[in-house]
């Protein structure tokens, strides 16, 4: 469905509106209309930051997947005055470096596609799980350090990363 020239100003509106996935959006929306906005999909859109996502007050789950062109992440870490507990992101070529997270007080809940390192995990103030599917650097050693983190997963397993998933977790519950 092409939204090009769609007005889409009849969404706000919608005072239940809580679930909303935006594919190819090319329009701007203004999420300060959504009160009740809790999940937010956004993916294949050519914005190339999440300027404007803060003004979802109720906002608890973002997925970022297929962004291509999505260079900047550092809005998230604004959204912790908010709700949101759960971030995916999937897919985004352009972000490889996730230090930017490190400030965020309120994510519960990480998945990252495709990530150089997880050095940043022990500064996630709230962090409870992380998921991810390939790590670079193989360095598995930072999340132990953790005091929030419970549970770590990824797959596959390569040998070069430093500790297993089963070795990552059995730490972590001590």
């Amino acid at each position: 469905m092409k939204l090009k020239g769609v007005d889409l100003s009849l969404l706000y509106s919608m005072d239940n509106f809580k679930k909303m996935t935006m594919p190819y959006l090319k329009a701007s929306i203004d999420f300060n209309e959504f009160n009740k906005l809790k999940t937010l999909r956004i993916s294949r859109t050519k914005v190339t930051s999440l300027a404007g996502i803060i003004a979802a007050p109720a906002l608890s789950s973002l997925s970022l997947t297929y962004r291509h062109n999505l260079k900047a992440i550092s809005e998230m870490n604004k959204l912790d005055n908010l709700s949101t507990r759960y971030r995916y992101i999937e897919k985004c070529k352009a972000l490889r470096d996730f230090a930017v997270l490190e400030k965020s007080h309120s994510i519960e809940e990480l998945f990252l596609a495709d990530v150089d390192s997880v050095e940043f995990v022990p500064g996630i103030a709230a962090l409870k799980i992380i998921k991810f599917c390939s790590l670079v650097d193989g360095n598995m050693e930072p999340p132990l350090t953790s005091k929030t983190l419970q549970r770590v997963s990824f797959y596959p397993m390569k040998k070069s990363c430093s500790h297993s998933k089963d070795e990552t977790n059995q730490h972590l519950a001590k």
